[in-house]
């Protein structure tokens, strides 16, 4: 094999599939990236197992000698770090790669790209197809309420639910609930839902993958399987294992609660000055709803106390509510600063919060 590309191009692609690499020594082979040179194109290839990628690309690239390689993340990643070339010609032996710029060469010892496991390409006949933008928002606005402690279980990830004409992600802690829906296209009758749940490295892949990316992706479901293509880029991943909670018994009714329209970034502003003298031990900002004003204090002993108050529209009763004030900036910070949000709460209930674009978040308040 022997290949030049441009360095910040192929180190876009290359930081990508590192990530997926395994991080084990199960299966030593498992911690590098394979790279295939084949006509005017290379494919990067990643797996730790349960999650892989493959990506392809044909741009600032120039295919020399076809033929396949195995490349060390470690030293790989250095060595496009530290370059300042514009570009680099990759060429492999048997078992050694040579990564060569204008002024300096790399020898770098390699294992045998044949016992590398093979990535498909996507080849799904049924599939939902939803804008990266739509998919991007829904990984965005729920994968800060999973549950990191249960990685390998159900609130370990999100539950991606797939319709026709819809698709709706859920991530719940047990204590606060997030749920986004979108618009989107079934083809060949593909439907999803209730066991399809995606751990968190997944999403974050899927995250770097969509950033900044336009146009459609092709998502499908194979029994514990899930599968995306975006442009030139295919993953693979296994679903989490476990049964998601019955998630719509969660979402708290309407009914009998006060509802107050807040805009985010006041919120979001008031809720982290607050929380400035809050303690392990004394947790929490209180929120207080009186005619005219929202007024948000935190205490701490030791510390101090804390009051902000800022303006809103409301002449209902006097609330207060204690709330962990982490569950409502992770919450506000998914969201534009202009953000228009409806509230609705009573005293001593679950709180929900809704926008005007599919999105609902559910928090209980603190004891």
């Amino acid at each position: 094999m022997k290949l030049s590309s441009n360095r910040e191009k192929f180190q876009q692609l290359f930081s990508i599939a590192r990530d997926v690499a395994s991080q084990k020594d199960v299966r030593p082979i498992l911690q590098n990236v394979k790279i295939v040179a084949d006509g005017d194109h290379i494919v990067l290839l990643a797996t730790d197992g349960e999650l892989s990628i493959r990506q392809e690309t044909n741009d600032s690239v120039v295919v020399m000698e076809p033929g396949q390689a195995v490349l060390p993340t470690r030293y790989m990643s250095e060595i496009l770090s530290e370059s300042q070339d514009t570009t680099l010609v990759f060429k492999s032996s048997d078992d050694s790669l040579f990564v060569q710029g204008e002024a300096n060469q790399f020898e770098l010892r390699t294992q045998g790209s044949s016992d590398f496991p093979e990535v498909v390409p996507f080849d799904k006949v049924a599939y939902h197809k939803i804008d990266a933008g739509v998919l991007s928002d829904l990984i965005r606005r729920t994968l800060f309420s999973i549950d990191l402690g249960n990685s390998r279980y159900a609130l370990g990830g999100v539950l991606l639910e797939l319709t026709e004409g819809r698709v709706g992600a859920i991530a719940t802690d047990g204590r606060r609930l997030a749920w986004q829906e979108g618009k989107a296209e079934s083809v060949g009758g593909h439907e999803a839902a209730e066991s399809t749940i995606l751990p968190a490295k997944t999403l974050r892949l899927l995250q770097k993958v969509l950033d900044k990316k336009s146009g459609e992706v092709f998502v499908a479901v194979t029994e514990n399987q899930i599968s995306f293509k975006c442009g030139m880029t295919t993953i693979h991943s296994r679903l989490v294992d476990g049964r998601f909670p019955k998630w719509r018994n969660i979402i708290p009714t309407k009914e009998g609660k006060q509802c107050v329209t807040l805009v985010a970034r006041p919120i979001q502003v008031g809720t982290r000055q607050a929380e400035i003298v809050t303690t392990d031990k004394e947790p929490g900002v209180t929120y207080r709803f009186s005619s005219g004003k929202l007024e948000m204090g935190g205490m701490g002993l030791e510390v101090g106390k804390s009051d902000v108050q800022i303006p809103i529209v409301y002449e209902g009763e006097e609330i207060s509510l204690k709330i962990d004030p982490r569950f409502i900036i992770e919450f506000l910070k998914v969201l534009p600063d202009d953000k228009i949000i409806n509230m609705y709460f009573a005293e001593n209930a679950t709180i929900l919060f809704e926008t005007d674009d599919g999105y609902s978040y559910v928090v209980m308040p603190l004891a």
